[in-house]
């Protein structure tokens, strides 16, 4: 690597600036390497927020696979496909995701992607030990995926509840609060005696950790009216450092920053309209052109697309096949590939 780049060293950093936001996420990594100047440049934490607000491109996050080696270490195959307004797409795979493990003693070990955000990513790893006993250790990474650097989150250990009839079910939701310029991971923990009928037994464990400050969990004092949604089986997004997610037929909300509850927003009325056709729907939360949007998929067949304003009233997008939408697809990654999209508009991921 050189110390300059010569002549472009001339040139003003407004400019190198808006050359570099011109570029490919790829191309923005290749450019590291060409000298020192460079280096810095990009590795400035406000050139990703400059990158993520001026790019022209939109670009997915697309989850292949997980291994594991036999010198434990986890590897997650992750891509970028940034397409632009054309229509044409790049796809530029990721350094593999190298986390540090001690799972050799361990029969059962999970790596769980549980959100992005700004360009981060945010892992949990499960590490449940052998012969069937009940002890499990966990840990939260916050992950760049191009620059492979990572932090691990405060660890701890729990015992899980060894009642037969109980169920220890946690999730956890990675945000970023503009108003405090702060990341945070959000903690829930809960135990669950029976799913028919629904039963929750005593009162969650709610946590809460901002990257980079807390040395160890907080107990956070919030009761969620439904803490169950906010499991693997209901998605949670974050818009403007708030949470989003679905209960029943009501979006709930946290505020990141506050940490405390939001305003309760509505559905659509013709989502919820017929109990019928609301138990046939699966439908999930996204954030697309930065507004808060519903995907409806109706007894899979098909994907209804509502937008909602900031009016807090919901615009019918579009309504298309569940086939079309597959065949799409399938010229843009090949057909064996799991696929996880995450569109954010301006953002990385």
């Amino acid at each position: 690597m050189s110390e300059s780049c010569n002549i472009l060293d001339h040139l003003p950093q407004a400019i190198l600036l808006e050359i570099f936001c011109r570029l490919p996420i790829y191309d923005v990594t290749r450019c590291k390497v060409v000298c020192r100047a460079w280096l810095n440049l990009l590795s400035d934490p406000n050139f990703t927020n400059i990158y993520t607000s001026n790019t022209p491109f939109t670009t997915l996050l697309l989850e292949e696979m997980m291994s594991w080696s036999a010198i434990g270490t986890s590897s997650m195959k992750l891509s970028l496909l940034e397409v632009s307004a054309t229509g044409e797409y790049t796809r530029t795979p990721l350094a593999p995701i190298g986390i540090p493990s001690d799972h050799l003693d361990y029969e059962h070990t999970s790596l769980v992607l549980v959100g992005s955000c700004n360009g981060f990513l945010c892992f949990s790893y499960h590490k449940y030990h052998s012969f069937g006993t009940s002890v499990v250790k966990e840990g939260l990474y916050i992950n760049n995926p191009i620059t492979r650097e990572y932090i691990e989150l405060p660890q701890y250990d729990e015992m899980l509840n060894t009642r037969d009839n109980i169920v220890r079910v946690k999730s956890h939701h990675f945000g970023f609060s503009p108003s405090t310029g702060e990341f945070k991971v959000v903690r829930i923990v809960y135990s669950v005696a029976s799913i028919q009928p629904l039963t929750v037994d005593g009162k969650p464990e709610i946590r809460i950790c901002t990257v980079g400050v807390d040395k160890e969990w907080r107990n956070l004092a919030w009761n969620p009216s439904n803490p169950l949604i906010m499991s693997n089986w209901s998605n949670v997004v974050t818009l403007n450092g708030v949470h989003h997610w679905i209960v029943v037929d009501k979006i709930h909300t946290f505020d990141i920053g506050k940490e405390q509850d939001g305003p309760i927003l509505h559905l659509p009325v013709t989502v919820v309209g017929s109990s019928s056709k609301s138990s046939l729907s699966s439908m999930e939360l996204l954030i697309l052109n930065n507004q808060l949007t519903l995907v409806d998929n109706y007894v899979l067949s098909h994907i209804t697309i509502w937008t909602m304003k900031s009016t807090g009233l919901w615009n019918l997008g579009q309504s298309m096949s569940y086939f079309r939408i597959q065949f799409q697809l399938r010229y843009v990654v090949r057909k064996s590939f799991q696929l996880q999209c995450y569109e954010t508009g301006r953002c990385y991921f």
